[in-house]
């Protein structure tokens, strides 16, 4: 092994390299590979392909951004890649005894993996027992000061011995070590490099103690800054998840670089378009204009040849020059503004200065109303095409909307339920899977629509559960899985998307308005005025108040799993995905009680009325 080098450093190699998913920046979760050979965690493409295209079976590598087509049965297969697996596998156990054993300091003036005893404080180099006494009879060596490895780790004012200090050598020198952080470049560099590549004046760098205070100094102002923002301004508080703030960061740029792209495809089909109908009208004004010119060229040859005796040659060559210069134009239909003039051998193009306008980016998040219109209703969700289903239960109807909140379609909850119109239950919760089907929530029962209300299947999910209480709320996954909350039992019940029945989770204080993102259950109590999380193994994320006392109604996600509720202040409310409360970003709502993001990410939201907001 090379001099420096030991199982810790190449197994943080390895991980750093090798083992972490591009996109979540952790070690691989069931890594799955694309057709480019690049891997990804199977949940991160999950998530990556809803911010694409999420009705397509293409999904683009965010790397090479290679088109990789999906199989059928979608992303779970796709081809593990069991290389990683069995390499995380080994790595682990490794890790596991590096954990369970003291790191050794071997010697570095040597060749025979002896353990050190002490180190030479001129020369930096550890030392075996043999080379200290060897180091000692050298004359020139003899002022030189050495420490024993025991004296090193009492003494606080020199770096205690661990396996991380005698690692710590320069990657471009490696005989020597790391002993000073070059500001200029944000890397730690050896003494060659400060008198080479990171040479003052054009760089500037410093010791580690410096560089040291330097960071500590940094990070207690910024700490203090955020601190000191949250306390003075409670209407907007900053997240201080900062991992999981990166991680919403990086999902919004995949999105917000999806949507730059889908703008630009549409600018440029629209372009072509015009294009096509320009090159027409060229085509058409040319056939035209030229028809015209070879009359003329036709009428002046015609009349010279009638000056003369016609003979039957000067009739055959004007029958047959009249087709040579007018049979391709037999379809060019003759315009009364085809007058003579100059103008008839004019044609060209002249161009559209107009800069083309894709849009802005947008680094702070507002809303405004895209689009609304006063069907009123309980629930609300929303179809892979941004259309969105409002269910308004005392009019017993289904209403489907356009995005800019045109009436698509009705449905009558009797066509649905199958029977008589007397005997119709109320629904109770409803919403859309990513196949556009409709699950619908009837008292004890879960029903599932395809897109022209044809009843697919149904299950009781009480009954499957073996709970005996009546469901009150619905939510739908990513992956179709359905969860079922039930408001008397305090529990919720998780099931297949054929209803079969997974496992129950605790879940405290459910009440009517629930929602699933990133295998986490989160729902509202209007009684407590509590927002709680679960996972999927029943394990209470957080639970916390709606901020200032307010009663909370719908809530819903957005691709990075930050939290959305609607509350009777008639506000929206925005939380980040550990439940920490931002900011409000809509106010002055008409009474809604039900939000859900579109796919195309928009914020819509039923109740007195039904709207669609936008970020601006």
């Amino acid at each position: 092994m090379a001099a420096g080098m030991t199982v810790e450093s190449v197994l943080g190699s390895i991980i750093q390299g090798h083992l972490e998913c591009s996109i979540c920046h952790t070690r691989y979760q069931e890594p799955k590979m694309l057709l480019c050979s690049h891997s990804f965690c199977l949940r991160c493409l999950q998530e990556l392909k809803q911010t694409q295209s999420p009705n397509t079976n293409k999904l683009i590598c965010p790397l090479c951004q290679r088109d990789t087509t999906l199989p059928k049965g979608g992303m779970m297969k796709l081809s593990t890649n069991y290389a990683l697996v069995a390499l995380m596998a080994d790595v682990t156990k490794q890790e596991q005894l590096l954990q369970n054993e003291e790191a050794q300091v071997m010697c570095q003036a040597c060749e025979e993996d002896k353990e050190a005893i002490s180190r030479c404080m001129d020369c930096e180099n550890y030392l075996c027992q043999e080379c200290e006494k060897a180091h000692q009879r050298w004359a020139a060596l003899r002022t030189h000061k050495l420490t024993s490895l025991a004296d090193l780790n009492k003494d606080s004012s020199i770096q205690p011995v661990s396996t991380k200090s005698y690692i710590s050598k320069c990657d471009s020198h490696p005989s020597q070590e790391l002993c000073f952080y070059c500001n200029t470049c944000e890397q730690l560099i050896c003494k060659v490099c400060s008198t080479s590549s990171h040479k003052e004046p054009v760089h500037s760098f410093v010791n580690f103690k410096t560089a040291i205070d330097i960071c500590l100094y940094g990070a207690r102002e910024l700490v203090s800054n955020v601190v000191k923002y949250n306390s003075t301004n409670a209407a907007i508080q900053i997240p201080t998840n900062w991992e999981s703030s990166r991680n919403r960061l990086s999902i919004m740029l995949a999105r917000t670089k999806q949507q730059i792209s889908q703008k630009a495809e549409m600018e440029v089909a629209q372009i072509r378009q015009k294009e096509t109908q320009l090159l027409q009208q060229a085509h058409v004004a040319f056939r035209r204009k030229d028809k015209k010119l070879a009359e003329m060229i036709f009428a002046e040859h015609t009349m010279g040849r009638v000056q003369s005796d016609m003979t039957e040659t000067n009739r055959l060559d004007i029958l047959k020059l009249r087709q040579k210069l007018l049979h391709d134009y037999k379809d060019v239909i003759k315009e009364l503004s085809d007058d003579l003039s100059p103008e008839l051998s004019f044609i060209s193009f002249a161009e559209n200065q107009t800069e083309i306008e894709l849009g802005n980016l947008l680094l702070k998040e507002k809303w405004t109303v895209m689009s609304n219109t006063n069907i009123t209703g309980e629930l609300i969700a929303s179809l892979s095409t941004n259309d969105t289903v409002v269910v308004n239960e005392g009019q017993q109807k289904l209403t489907k909307l356009s995005p800019d909140c045109k009436i698509l379609h009705i449905c009558p909850i009797s066509q649905l339920q199958g029977e008589d119109p007397s005997a119709v239950k109320l629904s109770v919760n409803f919403e859309v899977n990513k196949d556009n089907q409709f699950i619908i929530l009837f008292e004890s029962d879960v029903k599932i629509f395809n897109k022209e209300y044809q009843l697919l299947h149904q299950f009781s999910p009480g009954k499957e559960a073996d709970i005996e209480g009546t469901p009150t709320c619905l939510a739908v996954d990513d992956n179709n899985l359905i969860a079922v909350g039930y408001k008397d039992k305090e529990f919720i019940s998780l099931h297949n998307s054929d209803g079969s029945f997974i496992r129950t989770l605790p879940a405290p204080a459910i009440e009517s308005y629930m929602t699933i993102s990133n295998r986490c259950i989160i729902y509202t109590n209007a009684s407590t005025k509590q927002l709680t999380s679960v996972d999927y193994e029943g394990n209470k994320r957080f639970v916390v108040q709606t901020y200032q006392g307010q009663v909370p109604h719908g809530v819903c996600c957005d691709r990075a799993g930050d939290i959305y509720i609607i509350t009777s202040s008639n506000q929206v409310k925005h939380f980040s995905a550990e439940g920490k409360y931002i900011e409000i970003l809509v106010s002055d709502l008409d009474s809604h009680l039900d939000v859900k993001f579109t796919p195309g990410g928009q914020l819509a939201m039923t109740g007195q009325s039904t709207r669609i907001y936008r970020r601006v």
